[in-house]
Formats: structure tokens, sequence, C-alpha cells
């Protein structure tokens, strides 16, 4: 029973079970076998967008905190705009909440003062840092709103139809 079960799933796998099938030959070939028929990749699909927003919001605060400490330019939290808008745009408005989350965590820690603390000393950058995370919240939303919705030639033909049944 054990033995057809393993070649039904193999044969499904598509590996090629000419002649006879022992149990060693496919005690052999589990992890081809499970790699073909995707026991791996669903980890990978939920793993892979939260990797690509933690990566986002690392590329954003290195670029940002080597640009304050040259230029020493003030309100550079509204730049975390810019990974959270393309998150939304690939993965959708809940992973953008939680990017723009974690940029205003890493905006709090390097960005401003003190830095290296999440405390934040003044009440502007606190406000800031509020808006800040109210306005990606609302551009995330926008934003995977517009890469949802329907084609404008859809749109048109029924605002056609309606305009007909009148």
């Amino acid at each position: 029973m054990l033995d057809r079960l393993r070649r039904s799933i193999l044969q499904d796998a598509g590996v090629n079970l000419t002649g006879t099938t022992s149990a060693e030959s496919v005690a052999r070939q589990p992890l081809s076998a499970i790699r073909r028929v995707g026991g791996c990749y669903p980890v990978r699909q939920h793993i892979a967008p939260i990797l690509t927003a933690f990566s986002a919001v690392v590329l954003a605060t290195a670029v940002l905190f080597v640009i304050e400490s040259y230029l020493e330019a003030q309100h550079l939290v509204i730049a975390y705009l810019f990974p959270t808008t393309l998150i939304a745009v690939r993965y959708g408005s809940s992973l953008a909440f939680l990017t723009s989350f974690a940029s205003g965590i890493a905006a709090a820690y390097f960005l401003f003062p003190p830095k290296f603390s999440l405390y934040v000393s003044e009440s502007l950058h606190v406000a800031e840092l509020g808006f800040f995370m109210l306005l990606a919240l609302l551009a995330s939303k926008v934003v995977s709103l517009l890469k949802e919705d329907t084609p404008a030639s859809q749109l048109q033909d029924g605002w056609q139809e309606t305009s007909r049944d009148r």
C-alpha cells in the first residue's frame, strides 16, 4: 500500500518509473519528488514578500542614514513612502502597512534625535512620524486599489450600459 502511494506521488511529480521500483530507489529521491510536487514552494511564497519588504526598509534606511549624515537634512522620513508604495504595488496594502510600520520604527531609531533609541524627544518629530504613518497607510491602500482596479474600457462599457437603461 505504501509503495503504491509512493509510486503515485512520484508519477504525479514526473519521475520516470519504468521497470520495477523498489522502496530503496524511492527513498533515494524524496527531496526531488517533494520539490517537483511543490512541497517546499509555499513556504517561499509566504516568506519572500516579507523579506522583500524588510529589505526595502533596510535599503531605504541605509540610504537615508548616509544622506542625513552628509547633508544634515530634516524631514527625510517622507522618503520611506517610496518603498512602501513599491510594496503596495507588488504585494498589496496589508504588507505595505507593515512596511510603513517598519519604516516608522526605523526612522525613529536611526533618523530622529536621540539616535539609536526608539524614544523621540521632540513633539514635532512625533507628529511628523504620526502623519507619515497615516499618509503611508492611505497611499498604500490607494495604490493597491488602483492596481486591482478594472481597466478603463470595462468601466466605460458599464457606464454606457447603465446610460442606455435610463
